[in-house]
């Protein structure tokens, strides 16, 4: 992510906590890994990317730098490298959320259940980015621990896909 110091591969775990606390060669490490769910990938119609909120800033800890609207608005993009595709999403949303919330919410049986979870990204949301996404949008989530508040509490930056491309060697 431009600006920020989150460039690091993201994971596909089998478990939930996989990633927790090791790396992408599966070993041992306090930070752990970027993960997303299982069972998931990013032609979904939401995925969630989940990384540890570290005090050093690595891992997913530069994230609450979108708190600011200003750092928000000069760093709008998010860029996935996977798989021979680039995939470029611009961030609409962001805010703070319980871990046990709709937020994490990754399936939807109906149009409007997906328009209606888009809408709360929407509403949530702590500023306005200038993007409100549409129901043919996919979303990606990025989600770290949210400092200075509740075990649970958690922060989000939500962001809709705009552009795949592959990549030519």
């Amino acid at each position: 992510m431009p600006g920020t110091k989150i460039d690091y591969p993201v994971l596909q775990c089998y478990t939930w906590n996989e990633y927790l606390h090791k790396d992408y060669k599966g070993e041992y490490s306090y930070p752990g890994s970027i993960f997303i769910q299982p069972g998931v990938s990013f032609f979904d119609q939401h995925v969630v990317v989940y990384g540890h909120n570290m005090a050093s800033r690595a891992m997913f800890g530069s994230l609450h730098d979108y708190e600011s609207k200003d750092f928000a608005r000069k760093h709008p993009d998010v860029y996935i490298y996977e798989q021979g595709r680039t995939i470029h999403a611009s961030i609409y949303s962001t805010y703070d959320c319980e871990d046990a919330s709709e937020t994490y919410r990754t399936y939807f049986q109906t149009e409007k259940e997906w328009v209606t979870w888009l809408t709360m990204t929407v509403k949530d949301n702590y500023y306005d980015m200038g993007v409100v996404p549409v129901k043919e949008d996919r979303v990606i989530t990025l989600s770290t621990c949210s400092t200075g508040k509740s075990e649970d509490s958690r922060y989000t930056v939500h962001s809709v896909i705009k552009e795949i491309t592959n990549d030519v060697d």
